[in-house]
């Protein structure tokens, strides 16, 4: 006998925290919108905890777009 076991992933059940500069903020909220299937948020990070570079280059991250 086999048993097949089927997971569902609900829309937005992940956690999702992307940091972008400006050059990547369109590519960071298509990833967001493809991986969560939601809107995402986007925040822009304040002056004094800007100390991640962007996922996508060696920039300055500016921004997070998360759920």
């Amino acid at each position: 006998m086999v048993f097949l076991l089927i997971l569902i992933k609900k829309k937005g059940d992940c956690n999702l925290k992307i940091y972008c500069c400006l050059e990547h903020t369109e590519l960071a909220l298509d990833v967001a919108v493809d991986e969560i299937e939601l809107a995402p948020v986007f925040k822009e990070i304040d002056e004094n905890e800007r100390n991640h570079t962007c996922e996508y280059c060696e920039n300055l991250a500016l921004y997070t777009v998360e759920n």
